[in-house]
């Protein structure tokens, strides 16, 4: 794996061998892209039928691609690399094909890279041009209560592998939600990193308030569970910033590690809940539990999902 200085940063923020290794699978996740699931370009596809066109300055070197109508007439625009295919989203030395995943979301199909197409139940899930940190799309997952409602997307790594050290995922998150009552715990789980017996989840809750379901605002909340019915929630010791872009880092090893970082800070990190399982799958979008009045949306852009062996 590459060492770069960010791994040094975020290295620093864990005090133990465990927890270093999670800051480097952290590290790695800031590069991870997919191959093959993008579209040609990032490419305004409703703004009409366009086609890619290589243009040769002569030099032997094919130029940026231009953005051209189907006639092939003149005023065609720079297509501009999407956070996928740069730098930043490539695949890191080290990490197998397939056990990695780049999501931007500018691809005409967004689901496209993933193992479903969307599947909501009363939520929603679908890309957005309101709000987004690499233009013009973010994918937008909006789950609400009291009806148990699913809008999330699936990736699962490849069967039969080795077992995995790590598997984490890096995201931009943007949740806009609103004041709401509960008289139950009401929660919105954002993404989940599962093994075959085991999982943990990281999303936003509302805890019951005492006499009567005073309007509240929602908090962050990292859980490990398992087949058996045990759960075992952990505080989150760094707050979201709601209807802003969180940077989110989430990663679970197979030696028990969970790791949570919001915006750079540590906001868990907890041992000895690990798996010896083999088979993995990693969920992202919104499923919501609990009696919570009103919509909750939640954005995410950039999103990068990996697994170390």
């Amino acid at each position: 794996m590459v060492s770069t200085g960010k791994l040094l940063t975020r290295a620093l923020l864990v005090t133990t061998a465990a927890g270093a290794t999670a800051a480097a699978l952290v590290a790695c996740l800031d590069n991870y892209r997919v191959v093959g699931v993008r579209e040609d370009a990032n490419v305004d596809l409703d703004a009409g039928n366009f086609v890619i066109d290589k243009q040769d300055s002569g030099s032997g070197k094919e130029d940026a691609s231009v953005v051209k109508p189907p006639d092939g007439g003149d005023g065609g625009v720079t297509a501009t690399p999407s956070f996928c295919d740069t730098p930043p989203g490539a695949r890191p030395m080290g990490v197998a094909v397939g056990d990695y995943l780049c999501a931007d979301f500018e691809s005409a199909l967004f689901s496209k890279g993933w193992d479903n197409a969307p599947l909501p139940a009363a939520g929603s899930l679908d890309k957005t041009r309101d709000v987004s940190v690499s233009k013009p799309f973010a994918l937008s997952a909006t789950g609400s209560t009291p009806v148990r409602t699913e809008a999330i997307l699936t990736w699962t790594p490849p069967v039969g592998r080795p077992i995995f050290t790590e598997v984490g995922a890096s995201f931009q998150l943007n949740s806009v939600v609103a004041k709401g009552s509960s008289p139950t715990r009401s929660y919105i789980e954002l993404v989940r990193l599962s093994a075959t017996l085991e999982w943990v989840t990281f999303g936003i809750e509302r805890q019951p308030t005492v006499l009567q379901p005073i309007p509240t605002v929602p908090t962050a909340y990292v859980e490990f569970g398992n087949s058996n019915g045990e759960t075992v929630p952990f505080a989150v010791q760094e707050p979201l910033k709601l209807n802003n872009w969180n940077d989110i880092k989430f990663t679970w090893s197979a030696n028990g590690t969970i790791l949570l970082l919001i915006n750079g800070n540590k906001a868990v990190i907890k041992q000895g809940y690990g798996t010896q399982s083999r088979t993995l799958s990693v969920r992202l979008g919104a499923k919501a539990t609990g009696e919570v009045t009103g919509f909750e949306t939640h954005r995410f852009d950039n999103v990068q999902l990996g697994v170390t062996r």
